[in-house]
């Protein structure tokens, strides 16, 4: 399933570089390469941890790598939404942050929160007793 994932992206990510470079406006220009790009290199980082057996680092990039396939999702809605043309691509780049954002503290939520100092270190005279 990863494989049938992993090379939807890469064909997708490889389309949208090509619809970046023929796009109208600048502007989109720059929103569509660097999403692709960036799900390109999620997915590529990800299918080197596995191949390399880094499992926890390929669930990291893998996570990434859907954060940045919501992007394209739902920059589909924020596009439905009435937003004056003043703000130009502020909305977007705000939901690529957001959602990258959301990504990094969902990988990394326990690591924070958890309170190491109230652990006891375990030493080899604990363990003796």
């Amino acid at each position: 399933m990863g494989r049938v994932y992993l090379s939807a992206v890469a064909v997708s990510a490889i389309m949208a570089l090509y619809v970046s470079s023929i796009h109208q406006q600048l502007q989109d220009r720059l929103w569509v390469f660097s999403l692709a790009a960036t799900w390109l290199i999620t997915g590529g980082m990800a299918f080197a941890a596995v191949r390399n057996g880094n499992i926890e680092a390929h669930r990291q990039w893998m996570a990434r790598n859907y954060a940045f396939t919501s992007v394209f999702i739902t920059a589909r809605v924020l596009n439905a939404v009435p937003i004056p043309d003043s703000f130009g691509m502020a909305p977007g780049w705000m939901l690529l942050l957001a959602t990258l954002l959301f990504a990094e503290i969902g990988l990394s939520w326990q690591s924070i929160l958890t309170n190491r100092r109230s652990q006891r270190p375990t030493t080899a005279t604990n363990r003796a007793r």
